[in-house]
């Protein structure tokens, strides 16, 4: 089924309404799963305990992670 499907999804605790493509239910779902996940990671392991820096961090490690994966694909291609 296609189509555009309305879902709220929590991050730090605060809640967002999104409008998405039917098909990205499960990555979307997925992926705020990852981030409360390693946001819990940053606050309970690392004393972290403003919401904000806990969500900065966690972005960082996320974008971290896919700038990494960008260069072992570069590197493969050639």
């Amino acid at each position: 089924m296609s189509g555009k499907l309305k879902i709220n999804v929590t991050i730090a605790g605060r809640n967002y309404p999104m409008h998405i493509e039917r098909s990205r239910e499960q990555s979307i779902r997925l992926a705020v799963e990852n981030i409360n996940a390693q946001i819990k990671v940053f606050t309970l392991n690392h004393g972290i305990k403003d919401k904000q820096d806990a969500l900065a961090m966690s972005c960082l490690q996320f974008a971290s992670q896919v700038e990494l994966s960008k260069g072992n694909i570069q590197m493969e291609s050639n």
